[in-house]
């Protein structure tokens, strides 16, 4: 855990050691870093009438208790003095955590064979049905070159059975029985 703060302990009421010690208890290592300036700082207050009203406060770094936090739990304390100071600690930190983080993906499948396997299953049933009325050859399209389900149905298993053929020589019927 990374706690960046001044130091000065001015919410909850739980005290800043007693909390490092139940953090050190559960194997939580902190890195305390230091930021702030000593003396009078503007500090935001609360909402005044024209945005947030600021008050000009005494502020205080208390290095002694950001070190015994971080030597309680096994962390180290860093001084920040600008920003760019702030970005090499949090670099130093990232060398010294290296944890291994372990991902579950969860994946959803949504099943979309159902159609098709009714599908199939109707036109087993229908050719099935064909030879057990037996026509012995069932095929059959439309004008336009596409299978014509309807089409077969009623040459192959409809009221005439017997031999359907697809292009039947001119003059001769479609379904011969």
């Amino acid at each position: 855990m990374i706690l960046l703060t001044d130091g000065e302990n001015n919410r909850g009421e739980v005290d800043p050691v007693t909390a490092a010690r139940a953090a050190a208890a559960y194997g939580i290592r902190t890195y305390t870093i230091g930021v702030g300036s000593e003396g009078v700082a503007p500090v935001p207050i609360g909402p005044g009438p024209l945005g947030t009203e600021y008050a000009n406060m005494r502020v205080r770094l208390d290095e002694d208790l950001l070190r015994r936090i971080a030597a309680i739990t096994g962390g180290q304390y860093f001084r920040a003095t600008n920003a760019r100071a702030l970005e090499e600690i949090y670099q130093h930190i990232d060398e010294l955590e290296k944890t291994p983080v372990n991902v579950r993906r969860y994946v959803e499948f949504s099943e979309r064979f159902r159609p098709f396997v009714v599908l199939a299953g109707l036109l087993l049933l229908g050719v099935s049905g064909c030879y057990v009325r037996g026509a012995t050859h069932c095929t059959h399209e439309s004008r336009s070159g596409v299978l014509d389900l309807a089409g077969l149905a009623e040459c192959c298993c409809g009221r005439r059975s017997g031999l359907c053929v697809a292009s039947p020589p001119p003059g001769r019927p479609r379904c011969a029985g």
